[in-house]
């Protein structure tokens, strides 16, 4: 089993309780009959006869069916259980946070549908580039994120993009460090972190969707569908990776099921407690 489940957080850090199944679906986190429903659509998109993929199609099938959980990066249901535990750790490091966090989105790539590939554009190849560019400008930052990829509007572009939240540092330092990297051509965002709960759902996503519309104002243009065409080219760079592949850590490691931050930097963080609950911990020991 992965180290992610079975997972249960204290209720404070659960993110299903935070944000609500009476919210409204782009405002809640997703529920299990949420990712259910874009499982089957993934499925259906893989069946289609010219442009889907049969084998992929039959993973996800036989995790629906409960021969076995597939805890592929395109397989909602799988990862809305990574996503929970990620949650609670990023909730647990934020609330135990001495100053002010940062939420910052990274365009690092664009490229073509047809022209992406597992093996030119590994994941592990865009975390090492930021992670010494980390290193380099801003060594004593604390980052915790999550890469993803989505169609770029009006194109038939992926972008490969960052988003993270920055701990132990300061604006103008995080300015300074986008200008030199970023700048130009290259897009990023900076905000200040203040609707945790909403920020953390969004760090970490497995999206096989796009939103075609404009944005107005707070209001998301409604998710609908890739078309198959470009649908699959996204599922199979995505199988090339492991779920632990779109995770980004600087100056943090994992400890078994808990993030932690580097002795150096400690101090940037209240004492941290767990985000199990007894039982879930429980469960743990007895795996």
């Amino acid at each position: 089993m992965p180290f992610w489940n079975p997972f249960e957080p204290i209720r404070d850090l659960d993110i299903t309780r935070l944000l609500p199944a009476d919210l409204p679906r782009d405002k809640r986190f997703e529920t299990r009959a949420d990712a259910e429903r874009t499982r089957q659509t993934t499925i259906r998109l893989l069946s289609h006869p010219k442009f889907g993929s049969r084998r992929h199609a039959e993973i996800l099938q036989d995790c629906r069916d409960g021969h076995y959980p597939c805890e592929m990066p395109f397989c909602h249901v799988c990862m809305r259980q990574f996503r929970i535990w990620r949650s609670a750790e990023v909730l647990r490091l934020g609330r135990a946070a001495k100053g002010p966090i940062h939420f910052l989105t990274l365009t690092l790539d664009r490229v073509g549908f047809n022209e992406l590939d597992g093996e030119e554009h590994c994941l592990t190849g865009y975390r090492q580039r930021v992670y010494q560019q980390f290193r380099k400008e801003m060594p004593r930052a604390i980052a915790l994120g999550g890469l993803e990829a989505s169609r770029k509007r009006g194109t038939t572009k992926v972008r490969i993009h960052l988003h993270l939240l920055l701990f132990n540092a300061t604006e103008a330092q995080i300015e300074a460090f986008c200008d030199r990297y970023y700048g130009g051509h290259r897009e990023h965002k900076l905000i200040r972190a203040r609707k945790l709960p909403r920020l953390v759902s969004y760090v970490q996503k497995f999206a096989t969707y796009q939103r075609p519309g404009k944005q107005k104002g707070g209001r998301k243009p409604p998710a609908v569908p890739l078309p198959p065409r470009l649908h699959t080219p996204l599922i199979k760079w995505m199988a090339a990776h492991d779920p632990w592949d779109f995770v980004f850590l600087f100056n943090l490691r994992r400890q078994g099921n808990r993030l932690m931050p580097n002795p150096a930097v400690r101090h940037a963080f209240k004492p941290l407690g767990g985000a199990y609950s007894a039982y879930g911990a429980y469960r743990q020991l007895c795996i």
